[in-house]
């Protein structure tokens, strides 16, 4: 097997085993470090966040890959994309806390890479960038399927939309519905948050397809 290979076996197993491990972080309301950030638990409430979905995401198809190069298989192209989609995801949420949320938190910039959070905005995101860049280099990716890897953030941005729309009272939107604060200014600014959404995401699944092809 080769090294790449094997580097992508154990890099694709970390990811599923610290995905598994930092969803049991979260529901249990395990802390290695005190903070006062407090998350929701119930486990059907923190499935709203894109944070959660992109990293469990993110988890299942790193397991898909692991079970295809152990058993020493060809990655199918559609697979190569799917990881695009999924390395995407947990990219924009990376992004996403470090550039947006981090720098507005109330509790203080560092307070949303603590406990379950440290795998969920850092280390699941960081691993999986390194792990399609540089060892999961099977196929070359056209520009449409850049689109593609955009498509988890195209659902999530539908549902959020139709989220805060459906919650509008006296021209304002509750924190509980917009709980990544995109109108918190009014419902106006949903004209600029969405689409600088896109953008970033457009930009992240660009790069990561341009560096995965120079790889190839």
């Amino acid at each position: 097997m080769q090294v790449k290979k094997i580097i992508s076996c154990v890099c694709n197993v970390s990811i599923f085993v610290l995905m598994i491990f930092g969803m049991y972080v979260l529901l249990k309301g395990i802390k290695f470090v005190d903070d006062p950030l407090i998350l929701p638990q119930g486990p059907l409430e923190i499935l709203k966040y894109y944070t959660i979905q992109s990293n469990i995401l993110m988890g299942l198809i790193s397991c898909v890959y692991f079970i295809f190069s152990i058993c020493n298989k060809k990655i199918p192209l559609c697979l190569s994309v799917i990881k695009l989609m999924g390395t995407v995801g947990v990219s924009l949420t990376l992004f996403t806390v470090v550039f947006y949320l981090a720098p507005i938190s109330s509790f203080g910039y560092f307070s949303l890479f603590t406990n379950s959070n440290f795998f969920f905005h850092f280390f699941i995101p960081v691993l999986s960038i390194i792990t399609f860049c540089f060892f999961e280099n099977d196929n070359k990716l056209s520009f449409k399927q850049t689109i593609i890897g955009m498509s988890t953030m195209f659902a999530y941005a539908l549902f959020y939309t139709i989220n805060v729309i459906t919650h509008i009272e006296n021209g304002a939107v509750s924190p509980q519905y917009d709980w990544y604060f995109f109108v918190h200014n009014g419902l106006w600014t949903i004209i600029i948050s969405m689409p600088a959404m896109f953008l970033l995401t457009f930009l992240i699944s660009f790069g990561l397809t341009k560096l995965n092809n120079k790889m190839h």
